[in-house]
Order: structure tokens, then sequence, then C-alpha cells
């Protein structure tokens, strides 16, 4: 049986839209056993993440050094998930499927 866990999903904006700057902070993230989520994006922000910690007490000392410890962050925007409406249950995949 698991504990209840905060999810905060999270907006990124880097220092800069390098190669180099985006594999340091890509690097950090995959090695991060608390994001459960994290996509690219185009846009005003580059990444959305989404975060799985005991409390928010946890999440902001991972967020601190997150932005310590990669320096390549120029902006993170928190949201704190209060319920959670639909929970994903996989793929739409009637919706996939190519119909002749």
């Amino acid at each position: 049986r698991t504990a209840p866990c905060a999810l905060v999903n999270v907006e990124v904006t880097l220092t800069q839209n390098t190669l180099a700057v985006s594999q340091v902070f890509e690097e950090y993230i995959r090695a991060e056993q608390s994001v459960i989520s994290a996509l690219s994006v185009s846009g005003a922000i580059d990444y959305i993440l989404t975060f799985c910690l005991p409390t928010l007490v946890d999440y902001q000392r991972i967020s601190d050094r997150l932005i310590e410890e990669t320096g390549v962050i120029k902006k993170l925007t928190s949201y704190t998930v209060l319920s959670e409406i639909k929970q994903f249950d996989g793929y739409p995949v009637d919706l996939l499927l190519k119909k002749e």
C-alpha cells in the first residue's frame, strides 16, 4: 500500500534555447525519481513536468535543488493539484486507429 502523494504540475522556462542547455536539463530530469512526467512543449514555456512527492515541503526541496544544481532554469511556475478529475487510463486507441 502506498501513502498519498502531493502532485505538482510545473511549467519550466530555461535560460537559453540551446541544445546544450536542454541536454543539461533533460539529463537531470530523467534521473529525478519524483518526476513522473516530463513534456517538451512549444510556446512561452519550454517544459511541463509532473512531480509526485510525499509532501509539498519535499517538492520545495526538490525544486530548489533542481534550480541550483542544473543552473539552466530561468523560471519555474508550480501548480499544486487539489484533486484529480480524470486519471490517465491509457491512450484512446479507438480514436487513434486508422479508419479506411
